[in-house]
């Protein structure tokens, strides 16, 4: 709990949005279409239970770690509110539909 503390009181100064944007500019994380498409996998269908209350009874470390993960899906607009996907996810659902795109072309060669 301590070292996660630690890290969000360095590295998010301002905002967690703003620490992300960071990172992805220094090519810490990876932003490739197939890893969005993944991420998109992942959460489509759980996006309304990823809440910090609805993990608060769990431990009160997840709830720190669920508003994490949220606040980094409403920054790409992968997110239940319309604002957030009009704002944010053109270039999140752009490269996801690439992928998309990719996997199709892909199995059209096997054919």
């Amino acid at each position: 709990m301590e070292k996660c503390c630690f890290y969000f009181l360095n590295e998010a100064k301002d905002k967690i949005g703003d620490m992300l944007i960071n990172i992805v500019k220094d090519n810490k994380i990876d932003v490739s279409e197939d890893n969005l498409y993944k991420v998109y996998m992942l959460v489509k269908d759980k996006l309304d239970i990823i809440v910090p209350s609805h993990f608060n009874k769990i431990c009160s470390t997840t709830p720190l770690i669920t508003f994490y993960i949220k606040d980094i899906l409403n920054f790409l607009g992968i997110s239940t509110d319309e604002d957030d996907i009009k704002q944010k996810g053109y270039w999140t659902y752009t490269f996801i539909i690439n992928a998309i795109e990719k996997k199709i072309n892909k199995i059209k060669n096997y054919e």
